[in-house]
């Protein structure tokens, strides 16, 4: 299957806020983010061919605001946040990987203009960014298969997201005294989701093993190979590594 970023190319764009645990960025929004928000472009574009299932605002799904959803062949993509009266598709339409879906925009329950795309699996919301980097790697041929490929990548996944989290707290504000001080507290807030569960009762150990088993589920769909891997074995592998960088990034 071909897949590619909602920005229509194979290089992904700026994430603002990644998948998993956050503070709420406005009042009413979710304490655990179930999709991941992009940024860095203005066009939306279908991830995947498939068939469009909702076009506005479905019921129930008022704090997305304008959506496009298509099913695809095993998932579903959810768009939202688009501009009103931008979609360009319709339901029951079929489109192709990289097709334009309408405006990047801000209606719903946001903070700013960006794309807040979720992937469906089985009924549940999993992280857009391993499963479609993922899906990238085994279309080009270069899946990573064997567990330290799988450990080396989730790893990175993770370094991003605090990187992300930094860049986006220096990004919003002009007082870098106040970006580091922000950026300290980021980094301790991991920490403490080593060693406490939030109000959602997810530890952090639990995200990690998620994107893992994630990563296995949809490595295994795509027809790679991935025996030998020992899902609590790499959880705790991830886990424990991700805490040496922030123990080195805290001392830094």
């Amino acid at each position: 299957m071909d897949i590619l970023w909602p920005n229509g190319t194979t290089d992904r764009p700026p994430i603002s806020s990644g998948f998993g645990p956050r503070t709420a960025p406005v009042e009413g929004a979710s304490t655990f983010h179930r999709g991941t928000d992009f940024t860095g472009y203005t066009r939306i574009h279908a991830i995947a061919a498939g068939r469009v299932v909702a076009v506005g605002t479905p019921k129930g799904w008022a704090g997305g605001g304008v959506q496009v959803w298509i099913q695809h062949d095993g998932f579903l993509s959810r768009s939202m946040h688009m501009v009103t009266g931008s979609p360009t598709v319709r339901v029951g339409q079929d489109v192709d990987a990289g097709h334009d879906l309408g405006g990047m925009g801000r209606t719903g329950n946001v903070s700013g203009v960006h794309h807040h795309l979720e992937i469906v699996v089985n009924g549940v919301q999993i992280d857009p960014v391993p499963f479609i980097t993922n899906h990238l790697a085994a279309t080009s041929g270069g899946a990573t298969t064997t567990p330290e490929g799988l450990f080396m990548f989730l790893n990175k996944y993770q370094e991003e997201t605090i990187h992300n989290a930094v860049i986006d707290i220096n990004n919003r504000t002009a007082d870098m005294a106040a970006a580091m001080e922000k950026a300290d507290a980021q980094v301790a807030a991991i920490h403490a989701m080593y060693v406490a569960r939030d109000s959602n009762g997810w530890a952090f150990a639990d995200i990690v093993q998620s994107h893992v088993v994630a990563t296995l589920r949809e490595l295994r769909a795509a027809g790679v190979a991935t025996g030998g891997v020992d899902v609590d074995d790499l959880t705790r592998r991830v886990v424990d590594e991700t805490a040496r960088r922030l123990s080195m990034a805290k001392q830094e």
